[in-house]
């Protein structure tokens, strides 16, 4: 999936169907045998029996193929509405809002209390995920690292724990660590954006991640399916002895 996002957005007509059963609108039927079931009441009728109504509602024009992407059930996803046509996220939702991925990729959107940012090195600060604003951005990162590490889970609000690594004057993220807490602390996910690689930063924040959390739940910590470049990242940093993959 692309964060390209939408051009413009506008009101527009779009077709639903309403079910002779039970009179539901629907934007999407499945069909089945020649006949198109109701989601509601469960009921199958030929399509010519579901009168055709055109509604308003958000039309965007996506930023990534010029192609109109209509704000309907059919088109929402994981975290927002894409198109389907170049497999782009054209808009994310928050709250009963829509907002730009480029603005949900910025940290000052987050607009983090000074007080809340955590050091890990003079190039390198980190915030814990705790609303859903906050995930929402480790989502969108996620998005990206997904496209070249496919096995990744989406983190789940309320099961892990995650830092966003950000640049020290807030100008861009660098990844996210993601985590969780059984007896040991279980390290799920390390992901630094393809710019910012080869500068120490993964290595900064799995040792910062060590001391500060793994270490006080055990003395043992967990890594889950790790890939070899992670292998060789904890061997690196001395940690061969002291975790055990899951």
């Amino acid at each position: 999936m692309k964060l390209l996002g939408w051009q413009s957005i506008r009101r527009g007509r779009v077709e639903f169907l309403r079910c002779p059963g039970c009179g539901k609108l629907w934007d999407l039927l499945f069909t089945t045998d020649n006949l198109y079931q109701c989601y509601r009441c469960n009921g199958k009728f030929p399509l010519e029996e579901f009168k055709p109504e055109k509604l308003l509602r958000r039309i965007a024009v996506c930023g990534g193929c010029g192609q109109d992407v209509e704000l309907v059930p059919r088109n929402a996803g994981w975290l927002g509405y894409s198109c389907s046509n170049c497999q782009n996220y054209v808009a994310l939702r928050f709250g009963r809002g829509l907002v730009q991925p480029s603005t949900v990729l910025n940290p000052k959107w987050l607009e983090i209390p000074t007080d809340r940012l955590l050091v890990i090195s003079p190039s390198v600060l980190a915030l814990e995920c705790h609303s859903k604003r906050q995930f929402l951005a480790l989502h969108a990162i996620q998005v990206t690292a997904k496209e070249e590490e496919g096995s990744f889970l989406s983190a789940r609000f309320g099961e892990n724990q995650a830092l966003l690594l950000v640049k020290p004057d807030l100008s861009e993220f660098l990844g996210y660590l993601l985590w969780s807490i059984t007896a040991h602390a279980v390290l799920n996910q390390l992901y630094v954006v393809p710019d910012e690689r080869k500068k120490g930063y993964a290595s900064l924040a799995v040792r910062y991640w060590v001391e500060q959390y793994a270490d006080r739940v055990n003395d043992v910590f967990h890594v889950e399916s790790p890939n070899r470049k992670t292998v060789g990242l904890l061997l690196k940093l001395g940690y061969g002895e002291k975790c055990r993959r899951v």
